[in-house]
């Protein structure tokens, strides 16, 4: 288990959680006064993440040494927040969350062929955003709200409704709202 501590040293410390021993630290990692979560990559060894800038940065987490693999790879603009929840699946795809700041949304990114040369991402999701950067559900993250689905149904010509709608696979199986306007 890796463990960023980015105050004096930048410094990387290696634990073994079978045991609970300190393995080894690594001082000086550059990468951790930028970047606010990293991700063990789970067939080549390395650590990767997201740093302000939007840059894919790969630490070797035995010597320290950062490489930056596609600088501005994930825009900044979208939101003004930072980038954290930084995750793979076992394949070697990254998931990375962007935070937004405030109420403003945050957005989900993968990132394909993360350990290449030419990383390629696409956005997945938009979300609440999480004041910490933290993508997991911790206590300090925002409340989830609940999962919500907009339908509409729109009329041309004449006044519509009252119109059905019917759920399915979830545990409420039925629900109606009617909202009658007319002229529309």
């Amino acid at each position: 288990y890796y463990v960023g501590h980015d105050g004096t040293g930048n410094t990387l410390y290696f634990f073994n959680v079978t045991t609970n021993t300190l393995v080894r630290t690594v001082p000086n990692v550059t990468a951790l006064a930028s970047t606010t979560d990293m991700a063990f990559h789970p067939t080549n060894g390395m650590i990767y993440s997201v740093n302000s800038n939007g840059d894919l940065i790969r630490v070797d987490p035995t010597n320290g040494a950062t490489t930056t693999i596609a600088a501005a790879l994930l825009p900044t603009t979208e939101t003004t927040g930072g980038f954290g929840g930084i995750f793979f699946d076992n394949q070697g795809t990254l998931y990375g969350y962007k935070s937004g700041s405030g109420s403003a949304n945050g957005f989900i990114y993968r990132v394909f062929n993360a350990a290449s040369s030419t990383p390629t991402y696409d956005r997945l999701s938009s979300t609440l955003t999480a004041t910490n950067l933290d993508g997991a559900r911790c206590a300090l993250a925002p409340p989830q709200g609940a999962p919500a689905i907009l339908l509409s149904k729109l009329t041309l010509g004449q006044a519509g409704g009252p119109f059905a709608f019917q759920l399915n696979n979830t545990a409420q199986t039925t629900g109606t709202a009617t909202t009658t306007t007319a002229g529309v």
